[in-house]
């Protein structure tokens, strides 16, 4: 008896981490990306480290839940014991509903320059479209639907 591959179908790819050639965003996308975004800066450059947590969010199992209190409370002590001597956009990257890079840097030293990233500590953001509305997460290994976390 003769054993072939002729009727292995192939396995589906996972449907997260398929992209469409290209993502189109609306104003309305890049309005709400923007707001959520400056008002987290707000809340860092304001030291309202507490209300800066609170805008984030995870996702699991495709859906945006609200950041964990652990989690909240590990990045509140993180950010808290940086020197922090402001925050500002460093980069803007929009690729699709869950694959997104947004930079910030935070500057730990009087004289940081965010371009050349002297005396800054970047944190990546990760906006996330769950059933038509932005939310804002922290691109890391553990985040779902990224598809390269480690940023070059």
């Amino acid at each position: 008896m003769t054993v072939g591959c002729k009727d292995k179908k192939p396995e589906p790819q996972p449907q997260d981490y398929l992209r469409p050639a290209s993502v189109d965003f609306s104003k309305g996308d890049t309005s709400s990306i923007n707001k959520l975004v400056d008002d987290f800066i707000a809340n860092v450059n304001k030291r309202n480290i507490s209300d800066a947590s609170a805008a984030l969010y995870l996702l699991k199992d495709g859906q945006a839940v609200e950041l964990p209190l652990d989690k909240r409370q590990q990045f509140e002590s993180i950010i808290s014991r940086i020197p922090l001597n402001g925050c500002e956009l460093s980069s803007f990257e929009l690729q699709g509903e869950k694959d997104n890079k947004v930079a910030v840097a935070i500057k730990i030293t009087p004289d940081a320059n965010v371009e050349t990233g002297k005396g800054t500590i970047k944190l990546v953001l990760n906006p996330v479209r769950v059933n038509g509305k932005w939310y804002l997460t922290l691109r890391d290994n553990y985040a779902e639907g990224i598809q390269q976390p480690v940023d070059q």
